[in-house]
Order: C-alpha cells, then structure tokens, then sequence
C-alpha cells in the first residue's frame, strides 16, 4: 500500500506549493506486517515498525492500494531493503521546488525511491518513459493504477 502525507513543516508546504498537491511525501507500507519503507531526511532510507513512527502526531495519511502479484510485492521488499541506509537526497527536493534535475542515483527522495522500486519490479504505475527523478509523491495519486482505501491520522 502506498502512504501519501498531507506533511505540515516548512519543507512539506514548500513541497505541496511547488508540485501544485496535497502530498508532502510517500512511502509503502507492507500490507503482510505493517511496517513502513521511505527515504526521509536527514536519516535516508529507512525500515520502520509502522505508519506512525518518525512523523509528526497529527498528520493526515491518504492510504492507496496498487494491485501487485506475490514475486512483485516479495520483489519490491527485497529491492527496498537493499536500498536502506542510502542517503536522503536534499538536492532532488530543491530542483521538485525550483524544477530543476539536479537529483543524485546514489541518494533518493520519498516519491522517487518507491517509483523506481516499483519500476524495478515490472510495475509501471505511471507512462514508462516517466523517470522517477520527475515523480513528486502528488503524482502518485495520479496513477490510474491506484486506489484509495482510507485516509488515517498520525499518532
């Protein structure tokens, strides 16, 4: 399942302004145990136990349901597990803000991490020429490949 968050901090308005969305930031929970996959600053990528753990109390979570076959959703795992302790790529936010591709393929951002997991598992949820460098976490909602469960709050 894909998390989008209505982020409220000074980078997540910059963030929803700029991209013309309510969306802040992205991340993919594992429907078999909960836990949460996503790249955030500074710590970079990163495994936690549940949605709300690391986020502000009180965020609004709008929580989306792509369809996946049990290799590509055992796939996408592995290739996010591989991806944890990457850096957080702070200069990709500045060009979503400035629109600029000054993005770094050894860092990733929230939205581009799991686009590229993704697509790393044969799941195009957006035009296959869209690189995930382009990919805010509004564009997810995009997606005619997802669908909206639940919307939940933060604890």
């Amino acid at each position: 399942m894909i998390a989008l968050y209505r982020g409220r901090s000074w980078l997540s308005r910059a963030i929803r302004w700029r991209t013309w969305s309510v969306y802040s930031h992205a991340a993919w929970i594992d429907d078999d145990d909960g836990s949460l996959y996503e790249a955030w600053y500074p710590q970079g990528v990163r495994h936690l136990p549940d949605i709300n753990v690391g986020h502000t109390p009180g965020t609004v979570v709008d929580l989306f349901g792509v369809v996946l076959t049990p290799e590509q959703k055992n796939g996408l795992r592995k290739w996010l597990t591989s991806q944890l302790g990457k850096p957080y790529d702070l200069w990709a936010i500045l060009g979503f803000i400035w629109r600029l591709d000054i993005q770094d393929d050894s860092k990733w951002v929230c939205s581009e991490l799991l686009y590229q997991g993704f697509l790393e598992n044969g799941v195009e949820l957006l035009a296959s020429d869209t690189p995930a460098s382009r990919v805010s976490p509004g564009v997810f909602a995009l997606s005619p490949f997802l669908s909206k469960k639940a919307t939940v709050v933060t604890v």
